[in-house]
């Protein structure tokens, strides 16, 4: 019953998101939505950057030291509220930087709305995540729904009666997150009692965690905001339409990985055969995942025009390429569960952080001068990379078995 209720939420929340996304892409036409992928990822960068993961710590405290789940979500709450003038510092500054479109000008006139929703969303995040580790999933679930639920309720409406635009986005964005976190920040509410020592326990794990959460941004989300850099807006748009669609077959493959997860921990003694079975699902999963990219490689020209319109044609050229990218994707997250398993948190940051750096200098230097084909080249060999060395930390690894 637990993992049907994480399967619901998780689930549900991406296709509500893909939903959201599909009725802005219709509305706003590539060049526009080019533009608010833009505005989101900077948005869902800087967020990620300034959370420190505490969540991922106030999870880790509340199993060894039974630190409240309260105590947890009130540091979050601080910290975003202290780091809130760098946010907008930071963000005033990129607006003065050159990128295509004009978006920096966008950019500025939109920079203490999308400061207070990276704040606020940084709250709502934390505060779903927590929720997963008390005996709450269904309210986990629940509060992931409705997390991806009230913004496409908002922007749907919002569409109907032709009042939404690239400038007011964001303030309806905030207004989705606000309205959320009204209705279950009561969930965490309970006295505050000052505990420094617990502080900087949270935020000693969460600056470890952090590093792998920095590599994951560099791989999977600063390339829309190099691609920003160099060039137009529909291209940014029709590139993140077709690494969308990747993104949901991943995620399918992800929920399979779900009683891997559980065979792993309730055999995380025996180390022999836990390497045992992740070979075995390493190969499974090479298997199942050629068809889905034969699938999408045929039929990609039809699902974009079906769903997105002639507009967003181009889309299907970029699918059929990056779609072979989940081989390179999903077989290292097969990796890190049995890292993690083995308490072994450091290898995934490693094999995260190194390839995300250099990944990310070489497909701006790629995008920079090749421009379109520079996208493909960078795009896969930042994810190549990191494949390699997640491999190359498996393998190095075995001597310890």
């Amino acid at each position: 019953m637990n993992n049907f209720f994480i399967v619901f939420g998780s689930s549900s929340s991406l296709i509500l998101r893909f939903l959201t996304s599909l009725l802005l892409a219709r509305y706003f036409g590539a060049e526009l939505f080019g533009v608010y992928v833009f505005l989101l990822t900077l948005s869902e960068v800087i967020s990620r950057l300034f959370d420190f993961s505490l969540f991922h710590a106030g999870i880790f405290e509340s199993r060894i030291s039974n630190t409240k789940v309260s105590f947890s979500f009130y540091v979050i709450l601080f910290n975003s509220i202290i780091f809130f003038p760098l946010i907008l510092l930071l963000l005033t500054g990129i607006s003065f930087l050159s990128f295509e479109n004009n978006l920096n000008n966008i950019l500025y006139e939109n920079i203490l709305f999308i400061s207070f929703y990276i704040s606020i969303k940084q709250i709502s995040n934390s505060g779903i995540a927590l929720r997963g580790i008390d005996n709450s999933l269904k309210l986990f679930s629940l509060m992931q729904f409705c997390n991806s639920l009230f913004p496409l309720a908002i922007i749907s409406t919002l569409i109907y009666l032709e009042s939404i635009s690239i400038n007011n986005i964001f303030q309806f964005l905030l207004f989705s997150e606000i309205l959320f976190l009204l209705l279950f920040i009561s969930k965490f509410l309970g006295n505050f009692s000052f505990d420094s020592q617990k502080i900087i326990n949270l935020y000693k794990f969460g600056l470890k965690a952090h590093l792998g959460v920095f590599g994951k941004i560099l791989i999977h989300n600063i390339d829309k905001i190099i691609i920003s850099i160099f060039l137009p807006a529909q291209i940014v748009g029709f590139y993140s339409i077709a690494k969308s669609f990747t993104e949901l077959s991943i995620f399918l493959f992800n929920m399979f990985l779900i009683k891997f997860r559980n065979k792993l921990l309730k055999f995380s003694q025996d180390l022999k055969f836990l390497r045992r079975v992740t070979y075995k699902e390493l190969v499974k999963n090479l298997i199942l995942i050629f068809p889905i990219g034969i699938i999408f490689y045929f039929f990609s020209e039809q699902f974009i025009t079906l769903l997105y319109g002639k507009e967003y044609i181009f889309s299907s050229n970029i699918l059929r390429v990056i779609i072979w990218s989940n081989i390179f994707i999903f077989l290292p997250s097969i990796i890190w569960n049995y890292f993690y398993v083995l308490n072994k948190p450091n290898l995934v940051s490693l094999s995260i952080l190194i390839p995300g750096i250099i990944g990310s200098v070489s497909f701006y230097i790629f995008i920079k001068y090749l421009g379109v084909q520079g996208l493909y080249l960078g795009y896969y060999f930042s994810i190549i990379l990191t494949f390699i060395t997640t491999f190359l930390w498996f393998v190095l690894s075995r001597k310890k078995v």
